[in-house]
């Protein structure tokens, strides 16, 4: 079975002296939470490793004087259990940070990019060319092409016609 947070709650409240450590592992070696539950209650400590042997101290060299050990490792009474959960599953917690994202978000984030950019570019021509009511957009005299700021506002203004048509079909409704 895989221990879910809803597992592991349903486990808790069935075994309330159990941590979720416990919870997951004995949820992990059971196929039903019954048959959890029922191996828990009947051996607590099935899936806990004894603790390791510490190792040996090095053999004292042949000429020297034995050497008191003064600081001894102190000994863990209450140590959590010696095993981790499974390598493949993410945490609960990952999965609820992952950004969510569909053709929505992604159109609006494009879009908004494209406004921003047209935005500073239309102040930018119109602080160019003494234009200081942003209602008003630049105009021309002639109707042929020049490289100049107000038509290449104008090119840009015009190709935004791809970016538009995304945010359009993303928002549109079927049918």
């Amino acid at each position: 079975m895989l221990p879910s947070e809803d597992n592991i709650a349903n486990f808790l409240a069935f075994a309330p002296e159990a941590d979720e450590g416990k919870a997951f592992v004995f949820l992990e070696g059971a196929s039903t939470m019954e048959e959890a539950v029922t191996q828990y209650y009947e051996n607590p400590d099935k899936y806990s490793q004894p603790p390791a042997p510490s190792p040996a101290p090095p053999p004292a060299p042949v000429d020297s004087k034995p050497v008191k050990d003064t600081k001894a490792p102190p000994k863990q009474v209450d140590a959590p259990p010696m095993y981790f959960p499974p390598q493949n599953t993410m945490s609960a917690q990952a999965q609820r940070h992952r950004p969510h994202s569909n053709v929505v978000i992604n159109a609006g984030i494009i879009r908004a990019r494209d406004e921003q950019e047209m935005q500073n570019m239309l102040q930018s021509v119109q602080l160019s060319n003494g234009i200081y009511n942003s209602d008003i957009e630049p105009e021309h005299e002639t109707d042929w092409y020049c490289n100049c700021l107000v038509h290449q506002y104008k090119n840009r203004k015009i190709s935004r016609l791809g970016v538009q048509e995304m945010w359009a079909n993303a928002v549109m409704y079927p049918g």
